[in-house]
């Protein structure tokens, strides 16, 4: 097919990656004369891949140049600039940033590879990992960007934006974004997409985390939020399979792909299935059909940093605070990767010892762009690549096609896949137009590949008989998020405006210390004894600790647990003015330290912390969870300024408290979760 000079196909899934699974073209049958090219087909020696086209009635296996595959025309041309180098600019920016990123991924490849030649000649120790790559903070923050714009620069996320007017864009945050539009100018969403994509490549991750604050004003601020949560939310880790005949595939939306709980409800009204939320726990990125890259959420324990109390119960409590409301099962128990054998990355300032996660000597606390990590490769049985396979293909519907390397696997795969049961495999059909016709047409397609391959397993799909929903409780969901989305919108009005900034809007200026405590319902009389009740809570904590030196340790932690514990079932006003007493006292302790410690005088804004954005939201909190909210968020921020503070990176400072990220970081109320009204990233 010949093209027109202004005509550029250009990928969604890079090259670099697609040769990962590529190979040398070799026509079958005898040697032509001339050019030895098939009609409409490759050259020999040309690069292509294996697979699936979806895109014909019937599916056909075949070779396809890897120059001509998972892309479209012209996708990120943008035609409102006059000449083809302005048009052309998102995608010289791309090219630009993939060569960038092409050199990290090379590390991870080549780490793999020179691990599996020590197994082959039986130089390895026999150890639970295969291989690793070491990489430097800049390093891993190019990835972890580079593996959200792979998800935002998608067909998916392109048919999103398509439009040329505010008025046809329909996603479920259609209002949002007429009013980002609105106020920045835009006359069409496409022109959003392609900022957007652009201010998330030239933002620069910078070890402060300012950034996360840059990034909403340069943007949609609803889609910088999920590349916030993308990469603050998750970690990163490396899978191989350890079966020598298992692979992965690669479809067109892998990257955007997540494993994780996903509701619908069948609106009372009208009939029809809505979505209503959805929580990702695992995120995918193929590398090569032996490695994949799986970002693993937070919520999920971890047993080495869960070896500390405090930050397991921390956890377990951020999670039920985040999640229990939203979801009335056990996400836990109902994760499909739950068991998936991976870790976080070790890196260059902290150590292991006994199992617990320490410092390094002389560590004081600051992230540092020499900072390094290694990841370790993660060897993982078939299951879990049958299981990370069938999820990507069970959101196959809008895909063109599937890569994959090897046709004996592949046929294992689709086996695996339509054979399995559906609460494994997913396959259950909810009655919502459009996206069961679409499962059906994919279903229909794999299953005639599979029995082209020589399978005659039947193929298991369900129905799920989608209740009605509560309008009222979605209702409120939706309501929520809206009240979350305007706090953060007008603590952002002014980008230099702080945090008691915003409540001179909202109290009198000799109520601005304790704006938090009226708003919890305190008021000028009732100060006086909450301030004295909290001091004799404090007092308690203190006197009981002396009572009890000499008794077994594990005793006295359980009476501080006790005793916090009955603590929080008090007036939220009261438990909050406690929690600050916490912090001032923990602060003048930290004051006390030795030469070269903190000798700053305390300052009436170490007064203030991150709990000061809780109690404007009250009223989307649980109220039984409110009080554990904020002894967590202060429990966490006085950890970080303890000298030689030594926690894991998923409680990074939350200071300076900007109050996107605070949500995001700590993930309080609903941020981990995609509410109706939230735009699906």
């Amino acid at each position: 097919m010949s093209f027109l000079p202004e005509c550029q196909y250009q990928h969604f899934v890079p090259q670099f990656l697609l040769r990962n699974f590529s190979h040398p073209y070799k026509p079958t049958g005898p040697r032509r004369r001339g050019k030895d090219k098939q009609k409409n087909g490759p050259l020999r020696g040309e690069t292509v891949v294996r697979s699936i086209d979806l895109r014909p009635n019937e599916p056909v296996i075949c070779e396809q140049p890897i120059k001509r595959i998972l892309g479209q025309m012209n996708v990120y041309d943008d035609s409102t600039k006059p000449s083809l180098k302005e048009q052309r600019q998102l995608e010289e920016i791309f090219g630009k940033f993939e060569n960038q990123v092409a050199r990290v991924f090379s590390k991870i490849v080549k780490g793999h590879d020179e691990h599996q030649k020590k197994v082959e000649t039986k130089q390895d120790g026999g150890s639970d990992t295969i291989g690793g790559v070491c990489l430097t903070r800049p390093e891993r923050d190019c990835l972890r960007k580079f593996l959200f714009i792979l998800h935002y620069r998608s067909g998916r996320l392109h048919e999103r934006f398509n439009h040329q007017a505010a008025s046809e864009y329909n996603a479920n945050d259609k209002e949002f974004m007429q009013e980002h539009m609105e106020e920045k100018g835009y006359q069409r969403p496409l022109s959003v997409w392609f900022d957007n994509l652009k201010a998330i490549i030239d933002i620069d991750m910078d070890v402060e985390g300012k950034w996360r604050e840059e990034l909403p004003k340069r943007m949609f601020p609803d889609d910088a939020m999920g590349f916030i949560v993308h990469t603050g939310s998750y970690y990163m880790s490396i899978c191989t399979p350890a079966n020598p005949d298992d692979e992965f595939i690669l479809t067109d939306n892998s990257y955007g792909v997540f494993e994780g709980p996903n509701t619908f409800t069948r609106n009372k009204e009208t009939g029809e299935i809505e979505e209503s939320v959805h929580c990702p726990l695992h995120y995918f990125a193929p590398v090569s059909p032996r490695l994949m890259i799986v970002c693993r959420s937070n919520f999920l324990p971890n047993p080495l940093e869960d070896a500390d109390e405090r930050i397991k119960e921390c956890r377990e409590e951020m999670r039920r605070a985040s999640l229990d409301s939203v979801f009335s099962e056990d996400l836990i128990a109902k994760c499909r990767l739950r068991e998936l054998p991976v870790v976080k990355a070790r890196n260059s300032y902290s150590q292991i010892v006994d199992g617990k996660i320490f410092a390094m000597p002389g560590h004081d606390g600051t992230r540092r762009k020499t900072d390094r990590f290694v990841f370790d490769i993660f060897p993982v049985n078939s299951w879990h690549v049958n299981m990370i396979n069938s999820i990507l293909l069970e959101n196959l519907g809008p895909c063109t096609s599937v890569v994959f390397n090897s046709t004996d696997s592949l046929a294992k795969t689709l086996e695996w896949y339509l054979g399995a049961p559906c609460d494994v495999a997913g396959k259950v059909y909810i009655g919502k137009d459009g996206e069961d016709d679409m499962k059906v047409e994919a279903l229909r397609k794999l299953e005639a590949v599979s029995r082209s391959l020589g399978s005659t397993k039947k193929t298991v799909t369900g129905r799920l008989d989608v209740p009605l929903g509560n309008t009222d409780s979605h209702e409120a969901l939706r309501k929520q998020f809206r009240v979350n989305r305007n706090m953060w919108k007008k603590l952002k009005v002014d980008e230099d405006r702080e945090l008691r900034e915003f409540l001179d809007m909202m109290e009198e200026p000799e109520q601005k210390p304790f704006a938090g405590y009226i708003l919890l319902g305190g008021s000028q009389e009732k100060m006086e004894e909450d301030i004295d009740q909290a001091r004799r809570m404090w007092n308690l904590r203190i006197k009981i600790d002396k009572w009890s030196v000499g008794v077994r340790e594990d005793i006295r932690q359980r009476n501080r647990l006790l005793l916090e514990a009955a603590y929080r079932d008090l007036p939220q006003r009261r438990f909050f003015m406690y929690g600050k007493l916490w912090r001032a006292t923990a602060i003048r302790h930290f004051a006390k330290k030795g030469p070269g410690q903190r000798k700053e005088p305390l300052s009436k804004t170490q007064c203030s912390g991150p709990e000061d954005l809780l109690p404007p939201m009250y009223r989307v909190i649980r109220s039984d969870r409110f009080n554990q909210l904020v002894h967590n968020v202060i429990h966490i921020d006085i950890k970080h300024q303890e000298p030689d503070s030594m926690w894991p990176d998923m409680w990074e400072p939350l200071r300076p408290w900007d109050p996107m990220t605070f949500f995001l970081r700590c993930g309080a109320i609903t941020s981990a979760v995609n509410m109706p009204g939230e735009p699906h990233l």
